[in-house]
């Protein structure tokens, strides 16, 4: 199994209802068998992720998410409900949800009329709190610039 990248006790633990099984064959069919991406299928891969965030499964809907923003060959985008599974990732504590949520915030995109800096400020600090580098690195840059809606701070 090793030489093959198999892994089928993630299969037959998530045909049992396992949704910690579903998400991780998920993200490998997301991400694929190896570095080159062979053995990916985002559409099995969106179907694994909902079933586990449907159980409640975080990370799960945070992957569910990051493909439906992107779309794929066999998967069209859908921004809008990336953003309502960003959102219930978000809101249970995921910091990437949170930081991927700030982001189109402030980018305006997934279906959002325009985009709010200030609402991506609160997305981003969260994201912040819980240690997320990027989501630190992208408050830093808009403390020490300031933005509509949000002053500059530079002594955060």
């Amino acid at each position: 199994s090793c030489i093959t990248n198999d892994t089928p006790w993630y299969a037959s633990a998530a045909a049992a209802g396992d949704a910690d099984a579903m998400a991780a064959l998920a993200q490998k069919l997301h991400n694929g068998m190896n570095q080159e991406g062979v053995g990916s299928d985002q559409q099995q891969a969106a179907v694994l992720y909902k079933k586990a965030a449907e159980l409640g499964h975080v990370g799960a809907m945070t992957g569910l998410a990051t493909l439906l923003d992107a779309g794929a060959r066999s998967l069209p985008a859908d921004g809008c409900e990336a953003l309502r599974w960003w959102r219930r990732a978000a809101e249970e504590g995921d910091g990437a949800a949170q930081r991927l949520l700030g982001a189109a915030y402030a980018a305006g995109s997934c279906g959002l009329p325009r985009a709010d800096v200030a609402e991506a400020a609160r997305w981003m600090e969260r994201a912040a709190e819980g240690e997320d580098a990027e989501a630190m690195q992208w408050l830093s840059v808009l403390y020490s610039h300031g933005a509509p809606g949000v002053p500059s701070a530079p002594e955060r």
